[in-house]
């Protein structure tokens, strides 16, 4: 930075010209600022190895509630500027932030700024050529972050199908990860969040106590069962933590509510954490499978009921009903205790009608003469 009055300089000698543009910037102390425009190069070092999407995840909690949360998402190579400093520049798919490789750092900064130093997060020192190589350590704030990783993102090895004589086609479908090992099968298909916390329950958030089913659309990922809530468009999902965020964004590592822990149990039920809602975290917070142990109550004498037989998952209703009257009683499989509450009915027995037969005897009196 030269001091100047406001004026940009070109300085040029006899035996060589070196022309420098800058930019004037007007601040409180009208000072010249010289900014660099970053450009694509060309580099020796190959870039078809390096994937061209990407996802940056941290399970840290105190990253999750911070304002740097933003940056957890996915990049994708940047047409405008493919590549800077030997490396691939990538594209948050949302915001205008850039991945780049700078100073031997790996940097996010706004594209705007693409090929400066500075950054909102960075990498340590290296010299690998792909940003999801193995290895590298994160720092976000004055935070270092070992729980944060760059991964590539898997794509789909063949096109979607061809479109049908007549027909066009515009689908484009977002990367998504692949299913692991694990599989959710074993898993509940219903489960119910519950909250005890007076403030939780009073605030906004309270509309993530609920019940949420396994969802039709996607029913798993990342080798985990997604759920749905049962009125609302909120799923419930797994990646590296449980997340409740819009079914829209299905896979993203934005949240409404999360487990505060990272956790590789198959089942979302299977450990023991507190939640994180609004910069809480809350263990009075809990989650269960919701499924009722044991049959509903059976339909007494003079009474039949609707269950299919099989159902027992939370808040499923079994109605019962007399045949001799329109009386009708319900028990619901409640998903807090899953047991069934009672639903006590007591049908009038059938008396067939009587008809009753008057019999009329006529007596002959004797007269005597």
């Amino acid at each position: 930075t030269t001091t100047t009055t406001a004026t940009t300089t070109t300085t040029t000698t006899t035996t060589s010209t070196t022309t420098t543009t800058a930019t004037t910037t007007t601040t409180t102390t009208a000072t010249t600022t010289t900014t660099t425009t970053a450009t694509s190069t060309t580099s020796t070092i190959p870039l078809l190895n390096c994937c061209e999407t990407v996802t940056i995840s941290s399970s840290d909690s105190k990253f999750l509630v911070s304002d740097w949360v933003i940056f957890a998402a996915t990049y994708t190579k940047y047409s405008s500027i493919p590549s800077i400093n030997g490396r691939m520049v990538y594209k948050h798919n949302s915001r205008d932030y850039c991945l780049y490789y700078s100073s031997y750092q790996w940097v996010i900064n706004v594209c705007s700024a693409l090929g400066s130093a500075s950054s909102y997060m960075r990498t340590d020192r290296t010299d690998k050529n792909c940003v999801h190589s193995s290895g590298l350590s994160w720092a976000w704030s004055i935070y270092s972050d070992s729980k944060m990783s760059a991964s590539c993102s898997k794509v789909c090895p063949d096109d979607p199908p061809t479109a049908p004589s007549g027909a066009t086609s515009d689908l484009c479908v977002p990367d998504m990860p692949t299913s692991s090992a694990i599989s959710p099968e074993n898993c509940c298909e219903t489960v119910t969040i519950t909250g005890y916390n007076f403030t939780f329950m009073g605030s906004d958030y309270a509309v993530f106590a609920a019940t949420y089913t396994k969802y039709s659309i996607t029913p798993s990922l990342n080798g985990r069962m997604v759920y749905k809530h049962n009125s609302r468009d909120y799923c419930l999902y797994w990646n590296d933590i449980w997340f409740i965020y819009e079914c829209s964004e299905l896979g993203a590592n934005h949240y409404y509510m999360a487990s505060s822990d990272a956790t590789d149990e198959e089942c979302i039920y299977d450990s023991s954490y507190s939640w994180l809602w609004d910069g809480n975290q809350d263990s009075t917070i809990s989650l269960r499978c919701s499924v009722c142990s044991d049959d509903p109550p059976t339909a007494p004498s003079g009474a039949t009921s609707d269950w299919d037989g099989t159902t027992k998952t939370g808040g499923t209703i079994v109605t019962y009903s007399c045949s001799s009257s329109s009386s009708t009683r319900r028990s619901v499989c409640d998903p807090i205790t899953n047991s069934w509450s009672t639903a006590f009915i007591q049908c009038e027995p059938h008396i067939p009608s009587t008809t009753t037969t008057k019999t009329t005897t006529k007596t002959k009196n004797k007269t005597t003469t």
